[in-house]
């Protein structure tokens, strides 16, 4: 009996020996990153990003071009365009050609640019991601353009193209412009001429009718039309000629006065929100009558919301426009003479984003960036309203985003991740762009349940009772092992499924299982302090560490 109680307190003394000398036992990352200068990675991302950023004007094998800063603000440029213009006819290179590049990007953000090549006919340029289109103008040659293309961060494409000269302008084209009631001439009349060829190529000239309501101007063989809409007629246009070289094509127009309008139109625009009225609305009025006659009339809301417009007698809609307010249309109303209708409509709140928010998304385990996040905020202002968009994090974990002057708080997520929600970010002009850079933790979480702290004989926690005590006073305690000891782990899995569990010894691989229940027995020899490490990987890609110090005897 003296004997068990001698060894019970040999081993209670050891563990007493042991507990003051082990540090700190698991280490964990689970924090979200905010505007941190914390981890490196962060910081890094955030200076190589900005060389992709179009801050001064840049030149490719001679060719000089200039930069437009789109919305106000800067816009990552990591893709490049260029090409060679040359002559359709004499392949010789064409220089000063202006070419513009519009792009767009899946959540609606716009950019432009443009350059004019050089001697060699070179043009280049720098874009962001996303879907650009390209037209090319030269005042000598028909302009070309080239749509529907799509453009990856990093990639570089050309696009050489021909440009066709515009044929010599031979044909006149001619006429008067008449009352088509009293047969009067109408001075002053704008005429507007459209001209296309047998290969699509378009052209147009203009001119005014004199006080005889003559017009004239030229254009080269094709096929021709023209169109007049002056005040207080209809709008009128020509049917099609097909006008040969050096050959003269009257066309005389007879307009169409439009009447006195009797009709009333009545409405009031309001927020569809709030119900609030919009003062300043723009109101336009479409309006046909059965012979094929159209026109538009437009006013303004007053500071009620209210609008009156007058119309003749015919099929009319109303279309309602207010900035920061998405456009909406009303139905189709036929209207009579001297009737009056009442068509209220209700406009959707849309902010203007003149600001930005930009950064990077990490894993909250590894640091590394988390690709194609999920990134959406949620808006407000100081009158009620709200408004919500989203994007997606590129390769690199980088995202980019337009916000309203207002309030903000951003949601982060990402599949095998757990939905991360941001405190409320201020966006005002004083800023153009806010940095917001975030880290995300993997929803496969790891437990290490065996060996707990205590001491371990032979795979065997003895006196469990005491184990709990030392750590409940001391958090930190290190297990003491003796013998050896299978260590186990607890996994919860996430919505992708646990794909494997790894399991390492002071960094050295010892088992991989993909069944439960994860463990792994060390029965190996060794001495004083060691690492376990467990790394749990789901079907997602994303993984979690978990890493434990223990104390070894044998």
């Amino acid at each position: 009996m003296e004997k068990i109680i001698s060894q019970k307190i040999l081993i209670f003394g050891i563990i007493l020996m042991l507990i003051f000398s082990f540090g700190p036992m698991i280490s964990s990352g689970n924090s979200n990153i905010i505007n941190s200068k914390q981890p490196d990675i962060t910081t890094n991302l955030n200076e190589k990003k900005q060389i992709y950023f179009f801050e001064e004007s840049q030149n490719q094998n001679g060719g000089s071009f200039e930069k437009k800063i789109k919305t106000g603000y800067n816009y990552p440029e990591t893709a490049f365009v260029c090409g060679f213009v040359s002559d359709k006819d004499t392949d010789l290179p064409i220089e000063n050609v202006e070419v513009f590049l519009f792009g767009e990007d899946d959540e609606g953000n716009y950019w432009y640019n443009y350059s004019y090549t050089n001697t060699s006919g070179y043009y280049g340029m720098h874009t962001s991601a996303g879907y650009i289109y390209l037209s090319f103008y030269r005042n000598e040659y028909f302009s070309e353009y080239i749509d529907n293309i799509v453009i990856d961060p990093y990639d570089i494409l050309w696009f050489n193209v021909s440009l066709t000269p515009i044929p010599p302008v031979t044909v006149t084209v001619c006429g008067y412009i008449k009352n088509k009631i009293t047969e009067e001439p109408i001075p002053n009349v704008f005429v507007d001429l459209d001209w296309y060829d047998d290969y699509g190529h378009s052209w147009d000239n203009d001119s005014y009718t004199n006080i005889s309501g003559f017009y004239k101007m030229g254009a080269p063989a094709g096929d021709i039309k023209i169109d007049a809409h002056p005040d207080g007629y209809y709008y009128c246009e020509s049917d099609w000629y097909n006008a040969n070289e050096n050959q003269t094509i009257w066309i005389n127009l007879s307009l169409q006065p439009i009447p006195p309008q009797t009709a009333i139109v009545f409405g009031y625009i309001t927020d569809k929100m709030s119900g609030e009225p919009i003062e300043d609305a723009d109101i336009q009025l479409y309006w046909r009558d059965e012979e094929g006659n159209y026109d538009y009339n437009y006013t303004d809301t007053d500071g009620w919301g209210f609008y009156k417009i007058y119309t003749n007698p015919g099929r009319i809609r109303i279309r309602a426009y207010k900035t920061n307010y998405e456009y909406e249309y009303s139905e189709y109303y036929w209207i009579e003479d001297n009737q009056t209708i009442w068509i209220n409509l209700s406009l959707n709140f849309e902010p203007d984003e003149t600001l930005a928010a930009c950064g990077y998304v990490v894993d909250t385990v590894t640091l590394a960036p988390v690709k194609y996040a999920y990134v959406r905020y949620d808006w407000k202002d100081d009158e009620g309203h709200m408004y919500s968009k989203y994007t997606h994090c590129d390769k690199a974990g980088y995202y980019f985003i337009n916000v309203p002057p207002g309030s903000a708080q951003f949601l982060i997520t990402s599949f095998g991740y757990e939905e991360f929600e941001t405190s409320w970010f201020d966006f005002n002009e004083s800023k153009a762009i806010t940095w917001i850079n975030i880290s995300i933790s993997p929803q496969i979480t790891i437990q290490i349940d065996k060996p707990l702290p205590g001491l371990y004989i032979n795979n065997n926690l003895k006196t469990p009772f005491l184990s709990k005590i030392f750590k409940f006073l001391i958090p930190n305690i290190k297990p003491l092992i003796i013998g050896p000891i299978t260590i186990e782990a607890n996994i919860t899995k996430n919505t992708s499924g646990v794909n494997r569990v790894d399991f390492y010894i002071d960094g050295v691989f010892q088992k991989s299982d993909n069944i439960e229940p994860y463990n792994f027995t060390w029965n190996k020899t060794a001495l004083f302090t060691h690492t376990i490490k467990v790394i749990a990987y789901d079907n997602a890609g994303t993984i979690n560490i978990k890493t434990l110090r223990i104390r070894r005897l044998t």
